[in-house]
C-alpha cells in the first residue's frame, strides 16, 4: 500500500509542476510551426507529409490533429492528448515498477526523478513529439516484459496483439523503433541465461517477424522528405551536431556529463542517487548481470545511435532527441538502490561481511547526505 500512496503523491507533484510550467509559457517556435503544420484540412498520413519534423512519421499528426481540430490554437486544448498520455506514463511507471521493486526505496528514486526532472516536466505538456515517446518508452517495456514472462501462456490472439502494438508504436515517430528494438534486445539477453533456449528462440523470431513487417514502412517515412531539408541545407544555416551539446572530442567530462546526467537525471540535487552505481558494486546482493546489462543496452546504445544519425544528417544533437531515456535512467537506478535496500532488510540474504558492511554505510551516508543537501536546498 505504501507503494501506491509514494506512487500517487509524486505523480500530483509531477503534474502539478508540468501544469505550471505550460501556465507559465506561450508556445514557443517549433511548436508554433508543428501547429501551422498539423492546422488545415485532413493530410493522408499515408503520403508522407511534414508534420513538423524532417521525417514523415504520422504519430503526433494522428493524434494531436482532432485536438486541433476542436481547439484551435488553445495551448491547453492542443495539448489534451499529451496531458492524457503523461498521465496514463505515471500509471504504467507504477505498474512497471511493481513487477521488479521489493521496496518502497525504487518507488521514491523512481518517481522522484521522474517527477522532478527538468527537461521531463518542459517536453510533457509541449506542443511536440517527444513528451510521448517518454511514455511510450515506460509502456513498451512494461508489455516487452509481459510478453517475456507470459509467453507460453498467450494465445496467438494475444501475439498477434502484441506484434500490432510494437509495430504501430514502431512507426509513431523515427525513433520510436529504438524504443522497441533496444529494450526488447535487453530482454532477450536477460532471459537467454535463465530460460530454455527453445522459449527465447520462439521469442527471437516472433520478435524479428514483426522487425521485418515494419521495417519496410519505417523506411518509407523515414526517407520522405518534403521540405527539402538537407545537410547542406543544415549547413548553410549554421546549423552543426554539437551547436549545443560539449564536442566529446574536446571536453569529453562535460559532454558525459550534459548528456547522461545532466539531461536524463534533470536535476543536479538528486546526483546523490547515482550512489546507487557504486552500491551496484559494493552491496553483495546476488544476480547483478541483469543490472550491468540494462544500462548499456537500453540507454547508452541507443544515444549513440541518434548521434550517429545526427551527424550522418547534420543535425542538432538535443536532449528531445532521446528525453524518452530519462524514466530508463530513473527505473535502473531505483532498481539498484531497490536492490540494495532488500538485501539489508530481507533475513534470507542478509549477511555481516566487511563487504557487506561497508556497502551499508556507503548506501545510509550517501542517501542521508543528499536528502540533507536536498533540505537544505528547498
Amino acid at each position: 500500500m505504501i507503494n501506491i500512496f509514494i506512487s500517487i503523491g509524486f505523480t500530483i507533484l509531477a503534474l502539478f509542476l508540468r501544469f505550471k510550467c505550460l501556465l507559465n509559457r506561450e508556445l514557443w517556435n517549433d511548436e508554433v510551426y508543428q501547429l501551422s503544420r498539423i492546422a488545415g484540412p485532413f493530410q493522408p498520413f499515408w503520403e508522407r507529409h511534414a508534420y513538423g519534423d524532417m521525417t514523415t512519421f504520422p504519430g503526433e499528426y494522428i493524434i494531436t490533429y482532432p485536438c486541433v481540430l476542436i481547439f484551435g490554437d488553445n495551448k491547453w486544448g492542443i495539448n489534451a492528448s499529451h496531458i492524457l498520455l503523461t498521465i496514463i506514463g505515471f500509471y504504467f511507471l507504477y505498474k512497471l515498477c511493481s513487477r521488479y521493486f521489493k521496496t518502497p526505496m525504487g518507488f521514491v528514486v523512481t518517481f522522484a526523478i521522474v517527477a522532478l526532472n527538468q527537461h521531463l516536466i518542459f517536453h510533457a505538456f509541449e506542443f511536440r513529439p517527444y513528451g510521448v515517446l517518454v511514455t511510450l518508452s515506460i509502456i513498451v517495456f512494461y508489455y516487452l516484459n509481459v510478453l517475456f514472462d507470459q509467453w507460453s501462456e498467450l494465445t496467438k490472439i494475444n501475439k498477434i496483439a502484441f506484434g500490432m502494438f510494437f509495430g504501430i508504436i514502431s512507426l509513431f515517430h523515427p525513433y520510436s523503433i529504438l524504443i522497441v528494438s533496444f529494450p526488447a534486445l535487453y530482454l532477450l539477453l536477460v532471459h537467454l541465461r535463465k530460460e530454455n533456449n527453445r522459449k527465447i528462440f520462439e521469442i527471437f523470431n516472433y520478435l524479428l517477424i514483426v522487425l521485418l513487417i515494419v521495417l519496410p514502412f519505417w523506411i518509407y517515412y523515414a526517407t520522405g522528405n518534403p521540405l527539402g531539408i538537407t545537410k547542406e541545407v543544415l549547413h548553410s544555416h549554421g546549423k552543426t551536431t554539437f551547436q549545443f551539446i560539449p564536442h566529446p572530442a574536446e571536453s569529453f567530462n562535460r559532454f558525459f556529463n550534459y548528456v547522461f546526467l545532466y539531461y536524463l537525471i534533470g536535476i543536479k540535487r538528486l546526483y546523490f542517487l547515482l550512489g546507487g552505481l557504486i552500491l551496484l558494486i559494493v552491496v553483495p546482493f546476488k544476480n547483478k548481470k541483469s543490472l550491468f546489462l540494462f544500462f548499456p543496452i537500453v540507454i547508452f546504445l541507443p544515444i549513440m545511435l541518434i548521434l550517429a544519425a545526427d551527424l550522418y544528417n547534420g543535425y542538432w544533437f538535443l536532449i528531445r532527441q532521446y528525453i524518452y531515456l530519462a524514466p530508463m535512467l530513473a527505473f535502473f537506478l531505483g532498481w539498484i538502490w531497490d536492490r540494495a535496500v532488500n538485501f539489508y532488510v530481507d533475513p534470507v540474504q542478509r549477511q555481516f561481511t566487511p563487504r557487506s558492511i561497508l556497502g551499508f554505510i556507503v548506501m545510509v551516508g550517501c542517501f542521508s547526505a543528499g536528502m540533507i543537501g536536498l533540505i537544505l536546498y528547498i
